[in-house]
C-alpha cells in the first residue's frame, strides 16, 4: 500500500513540476516576445518557415540571403534603410529567438506530454490540446508580422492584440492544470464579491486589449506626463462633432487615455474586492488576495514610470510579464474558490 501510496505521490510531483516549468517558458516567451516588439525586430524574418526555420542562418552568404529579403520590406525601405548586415543580424536575432521558444514550447508540450499520457498520468487530450493551441498560436503570430511586411511597417494593433491574448490563454490552460493540485481556498463569497469578480475579469480583459493597442499605435510615445497628456485631463475628440465609436479603438490619444484612467478604475475595483475578503478570511487563504492586489498595485507604478521615462525598454517588457502575473492571479482566485 505505502509503495503505491508514493507511486502517486511521485506521478503528482512529475506532472506537476512540468507544468510549473510549462508555465514559466511561456512567461519567457512573453518576456521575449516584448523584446523584440520594442526593438522593432518582430518583421527582420520575413517568411514563415515552423520546421526549417528552426536552423539559423549558418554563413556569411546565408545571412545575405536572410538581408536581401528583407531590405524588399516597407520597414527597410521607409526606417531602416541605413541599417548594415550587422545591424541587421541583431534584429533577426530578438525575432529567432522568439520564433525558436514557440519551437521549443510545441516540443515540451508535446513530448513529454505524451510520454506522461503512456504512463498513464493525464489523458492524451491534455498535449494534443497544447501542442494544437501553440501551433496556431505561431500561426497567427505569423498572420500578425505579415500584416506589417506588404504597405506599411507596423504590425496590426488587433492581430498584435489576439495574439498576446492566446498566449496569456495558453497561461490560463496551464494554470488550471496546476490548480488541480492546490487546496481550494476557504472563502465564502457575497453577492457584492462574487459580482467584484465578475466585474474586475471583465476590466482586466479591456484594460490588457488597450494594453495591447498601446503597444500596436506606439500611443504610449504620445506624452510624458501624467495624469496629463500633453496639458489636456480629457482628449476634446471626445467632444467633437465627429466622434465615433470607432475613434475609441483608432486613436491614440484616446486609448491612451482610456488605458490610464481604466487601470485605475481596476486597482480600486480590486482593492474593494480585497478589503472586503480579508474582512471575513483568515491564514493561508488571504495571501492570493493580497499577492493579488500587490501586483495589481505594482502595475500602475510601473505604468507611470513608463511615462515619466519614455518607455525604457526594461521596464516596457516589466510592465507585460506583470500584466500575464495580474492574469494568473487573478485565476488563482478563480480557480480556487469553492463552488
Amino acid at each position: 500500500m505505502d509503495a503505491r501510496i508514493d507511486k502517486v505521490k511521485s506521478d503528482i510531483f512529475i506532472v506537476k513540476y512540468w507544468l510549473i516549468g510549462f508555465l514559466i517558458l511561456v512567461l519567457v516567451m512573453i518576456a521575449v516576445g516584448g523584446a523584440t516588439r520594442l526593438t522593432r525586430s518582430g518583421l527582420s524574418i520575413t517568411e514563415w518557415r515552423p520546421i526549417s526555420g528552426f536552423i539559423p542562418p549558418m554563413s556569411e552568404f546565408d545571412w545575405k540571403v536572410e538581408f536581401d529579403k528583407y531590405k524588399k520590406t516597407p520597414e527597410y525601405r521607409e526606417l531602416n534603410n541605413h541599417f548594415e548586415i550587422n545591424d541587421f543580424k541583431s534584429i533577426f536575432l530578438w525575432e529567432y529567438t522568439h520564433r525558436s521558444i514557440g519551437r521549443i514550447l510545441f516540443l515540451y508540450a508535446l513530448l513529454p506530454g505524451l510520454y506522461f499520457w503512456r504512463r498513464g498520468k493525464i489523458s492524451v487530450q491534455t498535449p494534443v490540446f497544447f501542442s494544437s493551441y501553440i501551433t496556431f498560436q505561431g500561426f497567427v503570430g505569423w498572420l500578425m508580422v505579415k500584416s506589417g511586411l506588404s504597405k506599411v511597417p507596423a504590425v496590426s494593433p488587433f492581430l498584435l492584440a489576439f495574439h498576446y491574448f492566446l498566449a496569456l490563454g495558453l497561461l490560463i490552460f496551464i494554470f488550471r492544470e496546476l490548480c488541480q493540485f492546490r487546496t481550494k481556498l476557504n472563502v465564502d463569497s457575497t453577492q457584492l464579491t462574487s459580482f467584484l469578480t465578475k466585474a474586475i475579469g471583465v476590466a482586466l480583459g479591456v484594460q490588457i486589449f488597450y494594453g495591447c493597442l498601446m503597444s500596436g499605435y506606439k500611443a504610449g510615445y504620445l506624452s510624458d506626463t501624467f495624469p496629463m497628456i500633453n496639458g489636456k485631463l480629457l482628449p476634446t475628440s471626445v467632444f467633437s462633432s465627429s466622434f465615433s465609436i470607432i475613434n475609441l479603438v483608432e486613436l491614440p490619444f484616446l486609448i491612451n487615455w482610456v488605458h490610464r484612467w481604466l487601470g485605475l478604475l481596476t486597482v480600486i475595483l480590486v482593492s474593494i474586492h480585497v478589503y472586503l475578503i480579508l474582512k471575513s478570511v483568515a491564514g493561508k487563504d488571504r495571501r492570493p488576495y493580497i499577492h493579488f492586489w500587490g501586483v495589481t498595485t505594482s502595475q500602475i507604478f510601473l505604468g507611470v514610470a513608463l511615462v515619466k521615462f519614455h518607455i525604457p525598454i526594461l521596464v516596457a517588457i516589466s510592465h507585460q510579464i506583470i500584466a500575464a502575473l495580474i492574469v494568473l492571479g487573478y485565476f488563482n482566485i478563480v480557480f480556487r474558490a469553492k463552488t
